[in-house]
């Protein structure tokens, strides 16, 4: 399997209006067996990444079905959703983000990731390589949603752009999933009046925090 897979699109997931004077942003991974790692993220206007508090909290939920987990990450912006997943756990991560410039971060975090991966190794030999079974698509999500027909994935996370949320494409992303396969949704509180409800999945658990929802449901 090829260390990228890449796909010539561009383009940029958009959350919230906003300015940095920094061309990147500053992430760390905060559990598991990358803990601590730096990661770089897209800091302008165009990106608007998952605060600290709410990514803690959505990954206590998702604790459960991390390990040996077929990942999908959805407008997945500098790829920290999924590289957290990795360290914690799951066998595969791919990560779908249409921006050139947001993309080469994803690469570039995976290669930090990697090198620290074979750093450890080096104490403990019965570490897996996972790091090693990622892909990066360069496409946007309804593109990667129209050409990926097969239910593939343990769990997946989407955290699409605020500006242009709509409810209709879960039903296509709940369609990648696995039976019993879990969904993790990032959406917009002040647009919708409740938790989105998606064909074929029944909701678990919710949380909201500020102008973001945190809901978490599983394939029937």
């Amino acid at each position: 399997m090829g260390y990228f897979q890449d796909n010539n699109r561009a383009g940029l997931r958009r959350h919230q209006n906003g300015k940095s004077k920094k061309q990147f942003g500053e992430l760390r991974i905060q559990s598991g067996i990358h803990k601590g790692i730096k990661l770089q993220s897209p800091a302008s206007s165009k990106t608007h990444p998952m605060g600290a508090r709410e990514k803690l909290a959505l990954f206590n939920m998702l604790m459960p079905y991390l390990l040996h987990a077929k990942v999908l990450d959805l407008y997945a912006g500098s790829g920290a959703l999924g590289l957290e997943a990795l360290s914690l756990g799951a066998l595969k991560v791919e990560f779908v983000e249409n921006d050139a410039k947001a993309t080469a971060i994803i690469k570039n975090n995976v290669t930090t990731i990697k090198k620290h991966f074979q750093k450890e190794m080096t104490d403990d030999n019965n570490l897996l390589d996972s790091s090693m079974n990622i892909l990066v698509h360069q496409v946007k999500v309804s593109h990667y949603l129209k050409n990926t027909p097969q239910a593939s994935f343990d769990l997946i996370i989407a955290d699409p752009p605020y500006d242009a949320f709509e409810e209709v494409t879960l039903a296509k992303i709940a369609a990648l999933l696995q039976k019993d396969g879990i969904l993790a949704l990032s959406y917009p509180i002040r647009r919708l009046q409740s938790t989105p409800e998606i064909p074929s999945c029944i909701l678990l658990k919710s949380k909201q925090y500020a102008a973001a929802g945190i809901a978490i449901y599983r394939k029937i």
